[in-house]
């Protein structure tokens, strides 16, 4: 009840009791809530009819007195932090022009981008913001989070990309949304970091090897492992049916190769195709079993280990393929065997299951 005196007494206790332990930034977040109706009369009393301009105000008020009693009882303390419910693009609303004309100018205000999962930001993306909230916005971008029905079953591992170099002139800063997977959330994560850090400088595929680095402990072998294997888990989901970033696309690459050089007809380079072919499906079957040896941190193969799994699998399968290309291309009847093992290593693979309860959307 955003009227009711007793409830905004209960955030500031919650507030207290945390600035005991050392802390001096706050958060709000007002999103993902019912905000047309009013949850007591009180407040139908206090700002009238419900509806969203009238929720923009309600926020605004009880926002300000908590911004206010924060610096009255530590001036040390920084702005509130708040998650507006109209969080996801930049349109002009009346929820919006509520905020932009009541909330203290102090409060920082997050926003999402032109969409809940944006497949890209640009600076005039960032201007339209600014203009519909009154103020500069925290960016906080949902990549690599996986906790939407379109990333069931997915760990986000691509590069942080598709966001425009100067954007840090603006925002107010920007905050990466994670997996539940801490540790592979590391790689799209220290794109955020390095992007937050230098927005012009920033390279996006130098970023990602570094990660891969990292977690290798400046192990070549383990950081070539990782890059494959980051690769396998690239596509990047938005809420539509379009992703903004696509599935291993060097996997693509090299898979399309092989395909126009078997349908070329040439012999030699059918042959060459295949083992082409070949190697990298061993690269593929041996990355798990290098990652899970080689990496720094034991938390990442852990929390990885369903995927990891998986692509050993297919990685199988595809060495199988391989192996019955080579026999159908000097016409043996070993072919038949090895494409009916390859599809039974794939359906193994197709099967295999996140860990429960480790996401949203089990998969």
């Amino acid at each position: 009840c955003f009227s009711d005196p007793a409830d905004a007494q209960a955030l500031e206790r919650k507030f207290a009791a945390l600035r005991t332990i050392g802390v001096h930034s706050f958060y709000v977040a007002l999103d993902d809530i019912e905000y047309k109706k009013w949850n007591c009369p009180r407040d139908a009393t206090a700002f009238g009819p419900s509806g969203a301009e009238a929720a923009g105000i309600a926020q605004a008020r009880l926002l300000n007195a908590v911004q206010a009693q924060l610096v009255a009882t530590d001036p040390a303390s920084r702005p509130l932090i708040m998650v507006p419910t109209e969080y996801y693009d930049a349109k002009e609303t009346p929820y919006k022009a509520a905020l932009r004309k009541e909330l203290d100018p102090r409060v920082v205000v997050q926003w999402t981008g032109t969409d809940v999962v944006p497949p890209a930001i640009s600076i005039p993306d960032a201007r339209a913001a600014t203009k519909a909230f009154g103020r500069k916005t925290l960016l906080w971008d949902n990549y690599p989070v996986n906790d939407y029905a379109q990333t069931t079953g997915r760990l986000l591992m691509a590069p942080y990309a598709r966001r425009e170099a100067g954007l840090s002139g603006e925002l107010t800063g920007i905050l990466s949304n994670p997996m539940n997977q801490e540790a592979p959330s590391r790689v799209a994560v220290t794109g955020v970091a390095a992007f937050g850090w230098n927005d012009v400088g920033y390279d996006a595929e130098r970023t990602w090897h570094f990660s891969a680095r990292e977690l290798a402990g400046g192990d070549a072998r383990a950081e070539a492992a990782l890059l494959t294997f980051f690769d396998t888990q690239h596509m990047a989901p938005t809420f539509g049916s379009q992703p903004w970033q696509e599935q291993a696309p060097r996997l693509k690459a090299s898979l399309d190769a092989v395909r126009e050089a078997l349908a070329d007809g040439d012999a030699a380079k059918r042959s060459a195709a295949i083992a082409d072919l070949r190697a990298q499906a061993d690269t593929l079957a041996n990355a798990p079993d290098i990652i899970r040896s080689g990496t720094v941190d034991p938390a990442f193969a852990e929390q990885a280990r369903p995927w990891l799994d998986a692509l050993q699998l297919w990685g199988r399968a595809l060495q199988l393929t391989a192996a019955g290309l080579d026999a159908a291309d000097h016409g043996t009847d070993a072919a038949t065997r090895y494409f009916t093992d390859a599809g039974r290593l794939a359906a193994q693979a197709a099967a295999v299951q996140s860990i429960p309860g480790a996401t949203r959307f089990d998969g």
